[in-house]
């Protein structure tokens, strides 16, 4: 098949292929074992082949005569499982790639996940020239990014999707998948001394002392401040950490917030409903007000996380380091806001 291929032009090798696929598992290597043995069915290859085939049939005659079902191969049944996560993994960065890229979140029209889909959407089965206007430009902007550049900008929608304060996917495989590869990076495990070069090891180490820093401000900001504070969602799921707690007093603390988290959840919920509305209306003035009230919502949703790193980063704790990674970060992210 793969003579005959070679003189054919793409158009007929691409008809060629379609076909196979429509056809025989073996994408047409059966066929040819059963024509060439047509001819040649005195040679070994063919004779054994022959009783294979008599076996099976046997097989299966006896089966169907007692009733009993063919029973699907080990190969087969791992590949039925292999192919149902391979299509839930799709599915999921499908939807996540959606919402990173929807037309609430325009600020992301320019990120490079939102133009790779763009263009998968334009060209799904990449059969447009490449010098199509559309295409090229598409393409264009893609150069622009270096690979560096696109696997931190897969992280970041990644952070985005799993880390929803309003969804909890820990239990999706793309998210699971995620936080595991994450972990393994930011906790160092014991190695033989030299099997690590020197970047790995300032990267590993880096990301411990930020999960520390995370930690310990967790801890200070909850338990040294106003009531108020410490019966907050942020300062509730820190407690649920804490292994010391009975079950009657864990089962109270995530009563008071899951109610906390879908009060938060409804009043987001309205806000998007709100801004479908809009979009729906064609309204200029309506979509600017829903637009402005859906940022509004979602810095309300950050407020509590904003306000423990505002006091941790404040110059008036005991302890403050203005170079540490959790203040650095968090003073980058309040200088991108105001601009």
């Amino acid at each position: 098949m793969a003579y005959k291929m070679r003189d054919m032009a793409p158009d007929e090798r691409r008809a060629l292929r379609e076909k196979m696929k429509g056809g025989s598992p073996g994408h047409g290597g059966a066929e040819m074992v059963t024509a060439w043995c047509a001819e040649h069915g005195d040679m070994e290859m063919c004779i054994e082949r022959d009783t294979r085939t008599k076996q099976r049939q046997e097989r299966e005659a006896m089966m169907a005569k007692e009733g009993r079902a063919k029973q699907a191969k080990p190969n087969e049944i791992w590949q039925a499982n292999e192919h149902a996560d391979h299509e839930a993994t799709v599915n999921s960065r499908e939807q996540m790639t959606a919402a990173f890229c929807s037309q609430v979140l325009s600020d992301h029209a320019e990120h490079v996940v939102c133009i790779e889909r763009r263009l998968k959407t334009l060209d799904p089965k990449k059969t447009l020239d490449p010098a199509t206007p559309a295409k090229a430009e598409l393409r264009t902007k893609l150069r622009a990014f270096s690979p560096g550049e696109r696997r931190d900008a897969y992280e970041e929608v990644l952070e985005f999707w799993c880390n929803d304060p309003l969804m909890d996917r820990d239990g999706d495989g793309l998210c699971l998948s995620w936080k595991l590869r994450r972990d393994r990076m930011l906790v160092p495990t014991p190695t033989p001394s030299g099997a690590k070069n020197d970047a790995v090891r300032t990267k590993e180490a880096s990301g411990s002392l930020y999960r520390k820093e995370m930690d310990d401000m967790h801890e200070w900001y909850c338990t040294s401040t106003d009531r108020e504070v410490e019966d907050d969602e942020l300062c509730l799921s820190w407690k649920l950490r804490i292994k010391t707690y009975s079950i009657e007093e864990r089962k109270r603390l995530d009563q008071i917030r899951k109610a906390k988290k879908d009060t938060k959840h409804d009043a987001f919920k309205r806000a998007q409903q709100a801004m479908s509305e809009a979009l729906e209306s064609k309204d200029a003035a309506a979509i600017e007000k829903a637009h402005v009230a859906l940022k509004e919502t979602k810095v309300q949703q950050r407020a509590a996380f904003n306000a423990m790193r505002t006091a941790w980063c404040s110059a008036e704790r005991t302890g403050y380091d203005e170079k540490s990674q959790v203040c650095v970060a968090h003073a980058r992210e309040m200088l991108k806001a105001e601009l």
